[in-house]
């Protein structure tokens, strides 16, 4: 029994140990990180992240980390890996994709992570400006609208608030020009179908007329005269 009692305390010291070992890690991170140091993070999140009980927030932070390095690939991995393990933080997960697509001019992917962070967390109005921004690149702009109402209700107070409002009434502007232009264009095919069809119409009627005037053509009463020496040609 006592061989067994310390083979258990050792093992959960050995455990008590490793979770203080990646905490330690994690809070090195943190420093490095709010001290803008995004490559000693890293170092320190990568380290934290070996723990399986590690903290959600290192997988996030590391992430962003890579992203201020620019090694992007890396940032993608760990924040897809970081989104099977998050509880309180999805929708930071799925936002910070959603960058990283943004970023790599990936837009259609990119609104869709922004989506992602929205189901996770409705209000969080920054995923709205950021995929209104990509509907924006997409020339999307019907959808990108209600994305930047949206986002200034969640933030009224937005320093962007002036600007956005502004894009807001110039692209209402544009959506309202292209649906008058897309109404034009569509009467101008109706106008031209139907006289297609009205010329069609015209030419089967003339050769109904034409067929029925032939029909009725008299050939006279008298007898056909015919001539017994053929036909000479003047020299």
């Amino acid at each position: 029994m006592a061989k067994q009692f310390i083979a258990v305390a050792a093992m959960f010291t050995v455990f008590a140990l490793q979770v203080l070992c990646a905490q330690n890690w994690y809070d090195q991170g943190i420093e490095y990180f709010m001290n803008n140091k995004p490559l000693e993070a890293s170092v320190a999140f990568e380290k934290a992240i070996r723990d399986p009980g590690a903290d959600e927030r290192a997988y996030l932070y590391l992430g962003i980390a890579y992203i201020q390095l620019q090694r992007y690939d890396e940032a993608l991995l760990v924040l897809q890996k970081g989104t099977t393990k998050a509880i309180a933080y999805t929708h930071l997960f799925y936002f910070n994709i959603g960058n990283i697509f943004f970023i790599q001019n990936k837009n259609e992917f990119a609104i869709e992570a922004y989506t992602s962070a929205i189901n996770a967390k409705p209000d969080y109005a920054p995923a709205y400006l950021n995929r209104a921004n990509a509907r924006l690149r997409i020339k999307d702009f019907i959808n990108a609208v209600p994305d930047y109402k949206l986002y200034l209700s969640f933030d009224p107070e937005s320093y962007q608030r002036e600007t956005i409002q502004k894009l807001i009434e110039l692209l209402t502007a544009q959506i309202a020009q292209a649906q008058q232009a897309q109404a034009l264009l569509e009467a101008q095919k109706l106008a031209e179908a139907q006289a297609q069809a009205a010329l069609q119409a015209a030419i089967s009627q003339s050769l109904i007329d034409a067929a029925s005037n032939t029909t009725n053509i008299s050939t006279g009463s008298g007898d056909f005269q015919g001539y017994d020496d053929p036909l000479q040609l003047d020299d």
